[in-house]
């Protein structure tokens, strides 16, 4: 089963992310079709969050945003957010990657 936790913000490249993830699957024994569908969902939801977190980004907004793209054999956990407000130990564990 292929699994990701994902972190991004308005920042993100939405093209290399999703080839990035679809090149992830393919490794980890996923068809080629799987694969496919997974990037073009993946790309679907990142590249709608980054467009509105940018708007919110130039308007000073706060956006937290968590999806959960699964399938047959997948789960991405996609977490995106804007001007999140992070106290210390949140924002550690996210630097480690444990959040």
């Amino acid at each position: 089963m292929f699994r990701a936790r994902l972190n991004f913000d308005e920042r993100a490249d939405i093209q290399r992310e999703s080839m990035s993830i679809a090149e992830k699957a393919r490794r980890s024994g996923l068809s080629e079709t799987v694969a496919g569908e997974i990037q073009a969902s993946f790309e679907a939801v990142l590249s709608d969050l980054v467009v509105t977190g940018r708007l919110l980004k130039l308007q000073r907004s706060h956006l937290v945003v968590d999806r959960i793209i699964s399938g047959p054999g997948y789960r991405l956990s996609i977490h995106f957010s804007v001007n999140e407000k992070l106290n210390f130990v949140a924002r550690l564990l996210r630097r480690l990657g444990m959040k």
